[in-house]
């Protein structure tokens, strides 16, 4: 399939999407979707113009249902992931091979299903201590600046693993830090911070369900402040596409 896009407004209409943006924020975008195929073509119409650059771009990628996504992008667009380089957002404090690691998800979902990609920066969570894997880490995304990080929101509104009430909410120069939760499969965890993710040039949020519905309503109408609900933090980039798919 080809690579073609005269930008993500016109292909969500085109599509018979629900597309709008934020009255009170240029570059604040929902959109919503009652079919699952044209959800994941709206999706994509926001990751493909990236996809075709010829210089090396780097994407994020979250887990959970972004799965989904992420094997969508990968039975399309098999040949185009050559310039690519693959960073973790957030992960699981589990060996690479366990169930719950967001590692085995893109290797299973997307990476093993290309041709080729140029690398995978991870949170190396083999290593002896929580210190030594966002030390390490943090020395990998040092320098980088992603050019769209794919992003989930919990229903707690946690994003990446930038849980309420977690210190890490407020860092403003660390690039990974070491979080836990009490409400979720595996207490500890790691993410990238606020300041990475604001700094990508596109923010795609993935939300699909009707479970997502509150979630949606919370980011059109926000009510909560980020201690709460720390996804609204993410209202303040300049190009961020929250996809509903309402099904």
């Amino acid at each position: 399939m080809g690579l073609v896009s005269n930008g993500p407004e016109n292909d969500l209409e085109n599509m018979g999407f629900e597309y709008q943006s934020d009255g009170n924020k240029d570059g604040v975008h929902f959109s919503r979707s009652t079919s699952e195929e044209s959800f994941h073509e709206a999706c994509a119409s926001i990751v493909t113009p990236y996809l075709n650059l010829t210089r090396k771009v780097y994407i994020g990628l979250s887990g959970g249902s972004n799965k989904l996504l992420y094997k969508y992008l990968s039975d399309q667009f098999p040949n185009n992931f050559s310039n690519v380089e693959l960073l973790e957002i957030d992960e699981r404090y589990v060996p690479g091979d366990h169930e719950h690691s967001n590692r085995k998800l893109i290797h299973e979902y997307l990476i093993e299903n290309v041709d080729e990609i140029s690398g995978f920066s991870y949170f190396q969570t083999e290593l002896p201590t929580t210190e030594e894997v966002v030390a390490e880490y943090s020395q990998k995304l040092n320098g980088i600046s992603l050019d769209i990080a794919c992003l989930g929101i919990g229903p707690d509104g946690h994003t990446a693993s930038l849980f309420p009430g977690v210190d890490a909410l407020h860092e403003e120069e660390q690039l990974a830090v070491h979080t836990q939760t009490e409400q979720f499969d595996v207490l500890d965890r790691f993410s990238v911070t606020f300041p990475v993710i604001m700094k990508t040039k596109t923010l795609l949020v993935y939300l699909r369900g009707e479970g997502k519905k509150e979630i949606w309503e919370q980011l059109q109408n926000p009510q909560k402040s980020i201690e709460e609900f720390p996804a609204i933090k993410l209202l303040e980039h300049s190009d961020i596409h929250i996809m509903w798919g309402d099904f």
